[in-house]
Formats: structure tokens, sequence, C-alpha cells
């Protein structure tokens, strides 16, 4: 049996990048939901207004695996022919 890799922000970033495949969107509160209940409350924050937010290090990560995704207040897209690049 092959041991467990270590859970990082960027094993966190990657199954975002899947997701964002998947749905072409991530809602960032629906978002922050999944990957507490999937990798735990280490990849997640509480904001002043006791939403839940993601870690600046997981973000970071999946900027860098999506250069062209476009952030949005309520989240991220892909970017389509008509965003100016």
């Amino acid at each position: 049996m092959e041991p467990k890799k270590p859970i990082t922000a960027r094993t966190v970033a990657e199954w975002m990048t899947e997701q964002l495949k998947v749905y072409g969107r991530l809602v960032q509160s629906l978002t922050a939901m999944d990957i507490l209940n999937q990798f735990g409350e280490e990849f997640i924050h509480e904001t002043d207004l006791e939403n839940l937010s993601i870690d600046s290090q997981v973000r970071k990560e999946f900027h860098a695996l999506n250069p062209d995704i476009i952030y949005e207040r309520w989240g991220w897209r892909k970017r389509d022919e008509w965003d100016i690049s």
C-alpha cells in the first residue's frame, strides 16, 4: 500500500482546478465549504463577518495553475472571448 501524500495548498488548488474544468466556475462560499469538508479547516479561515474564506496560499497556488482565470466578487470563472486580457 502506498503511503498517503500530505495534503498541501497545492493539492487543494489542483482540486479547485478540476472543479473549475467540470463546472466552468467556482462560487467562493460553496468552494470554501467543500474545502472545509474534504481537506480540513487548515485551508480556510473565517472572516470578520463570519464567512468562510479560502486560505491565501491556496488562492495563490490556484492562480498559479490558472493564470487566465477571472475573479469576480462571487468567485472564479473561465475567461470568455469577450474578456479583456
